[in-house]
């Protein structure tokens, strides 16, 4: 499979191509473009968030500690005092960063249905959940965010696809078939819980005719 360096390296590149053929074509401003450029990107490393021992379960868990980090003391800040500003924040990194990325890790096998198209998309609407819901972007911000985001992840499943294949030897490796997948299908009922978030978070994202907008805009390209 493809290691983590290829894959980031290889989603930068696609979001990077997309960002600067909506910036020429559609005038997006620099920052919106460097916003999506980063979803992207962050995108080609999240499908292995679930190998325990990977470079990308470490980095996407910092991301999400200060993330977390940064949105408690936001809302809390109002309420309490310096210190204890000082001590929420540091608690949620702590939390979120150790003991949640422990059960995480033993709660998931590498590959398995979190590399997954199915996958793909509940990462996406959760992040256009969180950045319409908590970090108070616009529905379009937020659903080019989710949409680089999936983009970024879908690249990642075919990198690891096309690794699978051995061109010197002409044979498909052991792994062909286990990266670029709906879901995981000897999984059922774990499947209908993706699906069942999917929707609970389609229901808490913004109007989707923000999505069908971005996607018309997109077509000329």
């Amino acid at each position: 499979m493809a290691d983590f360096k290829t894959h980031t390296i290889a989603a930068a590149v696609v979001s990077g191509a997309l960002t600067t053929a909506m910036l020429v074509h559609y005038q997006l401003s620099v920052e919106l473009a460097l916003l999506y450029w980063a979803a992207g990107t962050l995108g080609g490393i999240l499908p292995d968030i679930d190998s325990d021992h990977s470079k990308s379960i470490r980095l996407i868990f910092q991301l999400l500690s200060g993330l977390a980090t940064v949105i408690v003391v936001i809302k809390v800040h109002p309420y309490l005092k310096i210190w204890q500003l000082w001590l929420a924040g540091l608690g949620t990194f702590l939390i979120i960063y150790f003991p949640l990325r422990q059960i995480f890790a033993r709660l998931t096998i590498h590959r398995g249905i979190l590399h997954s198209l199915l996958a793909n998309l509940l990462f996406a609407l959760i992040t256009i959940v969180i950045g319409y819901r908590l970090l108070n972007m616009t529905a379009a911000i937020a659903w080019g965010c989710g949409l680089f985001l999936f983009i970024g992840a879908l690249v990642h499943l075919l990198l690891d696809e096309i690794y699978s294949v051995d061109l010197a030897g002409a044979r498909l490796k052991g792994s062909f078939g286990s990266a670029l997948k709906i879901t995981q299908w000897n999984e059922p009922w774990l499947t209908v819980v993706l699906i069942a978030a999917c929707g609970g978070l389609y229901y808490l994202a913004p109007s989707g005719y923000h999505w069908w907008l971005l996607v018309s805009r997109l077509n000329p390209l």
